[in-house]
């Protein structure tokens, strides 16, 4: 359990610093997801921000171009 609680402080306190140190939102939206799948083991992560009633993906790390175009609604 304890492994797991410094393993989470970790990553809050990565996120904190990536997040106070972004120079661009695109720039910080692209470490964000590549980390994110680090830290997860995860091959594919996104993130969808909302425009209007739409929530298209903002950044992509391990999906195809394919898929991402695919989940476009318009």
């Amino acid at each position: 359990m304890r492994d797991l609680i410094d393993c989470t402080r970790e990553i809050v306190s990565e996120l904190l610093y990536l997040s106070n140190s972004a120079g661009s939102l695109p720039g910080y939206m692209k470490e964000l997801t590549s980390r994110l799948s680090a830290w997860t083991g995860c091959e594919a992560v996104g993130v969808r921000l909302v425009d209007g009633e739409d929530f298209p993906y903002y950044e992509t790390h391990g999906f195809s171009g394919r898929f991402v175009e695919m989940e476009r609604s318009s």
